[in-house]
């Protein structure tokens, strides 16, 4: 009895390590098509475009300008009507506050 117990158990302990190579290179496949999927992931990110955040936008390039009259910046320039009036009506076209004039 104790050698066929024995043999039982030699038996199981085969079993249980191929059963553990089994699941040993499942898990390897799975890393293997995870390495794959990231690579092409990164190559396809690399063909695109880049895109510029905001901290990285003043660094982008040289300055354009728009004409020799515009040297500076745009920020300097008088803008022509009445701006308050301009963002009151943008306000009230959007409904962020009431559409109606105040009587006069």
């Amino acid at each position: 009895q104790a050698g066929a117990r024995l043999a039982a158990l030699r038996l199981q302990g085969l079993f249980r390590l191929r059963s553990l190579r089994r699941l040993l290179r499942q898990r390897q496949e799975r890393e293997r098509e995870r390495r794959r999927l990231r690579q092409l992931r990164r190559s396809q990110r690399d063909t695109e475009p880049r895109r510029l955040g905001r901290a990285r936008y003043e660094d982008a390039g040289p300055e354009v300008q728009l004409s020799e009259e515009l040297p500076e910046s745009l920020r300097t320039l008088r803008p022509e009507g009445h701006v308050l009036r301009d963002r009151f009506k943008s306000l009230q076209r959007r409904n962020m506050i009431e559409p109606r004039e105040r009587a006069k």
